[in-house]
């Protein structure tokens, strides 16, 4: 039993029901893009591949030739991003190819950032800028 309720507001409640209580419409919120309710990752793999083969190198650049197509590369994902396991197959296939790849877990990252306002978002880029150093010192 809800005590906080008052003897009017019930009344009220029983006079309005089956009719609309607002003259205000109510907004319609658009609908949820399909990445961001796709919880398996199947639907937003469709919508990427848009029917075409999977291990076309323009899709997933590891079916590429790696050894002549990439430069240095600073890999990042975290250990809750989706394509984790394809990231680490992607730092050993580069390594694999004799091409210079470093490769960056941030812990309980998902696939994209957290907008730049944690350590973890902090961590990422002070990697990335040290990373970034190096290879400018050396050209």
């Amino acid at each position: 039993m809800r005590r906080w309720r008052t003897r009017a507001s019930a009344r009220r409640r029983g006079r309005n029901r089956g009719r609309q209580t607002s003259r205000i419409k109510r907004r319609e919120h658009p609908p949820c893009h399909p990445i961001l309710r796709d919880r398996d990752g199947v639907g937003s793999t469709e919508l990427y591949l848009n029917g075409n083969d999977p291990r076309q190198p323009y899709l997933s650049p590891l079916f590429g030739d790696l050894a002549t197509a990439f430069p240095p590369t600073h890999l990042i994902t975290g250990t809750r991003d989706r394509l984790l396991s394809d990231t680490v197959r992607m730092h050993a296939a580069l390594r694999a190819a004799g091409t210079e790849a470093d490769l960056f877990v941030g812990e309980v990252m998902p696939h994209a950032d957290f907008g730049q306002l944690t350590p973890e978002d902090r961590a990422v880029l002070n990697d990335t800028r040290k990373w970034l150093a190096d290879r400018w010192l050396r050209t």
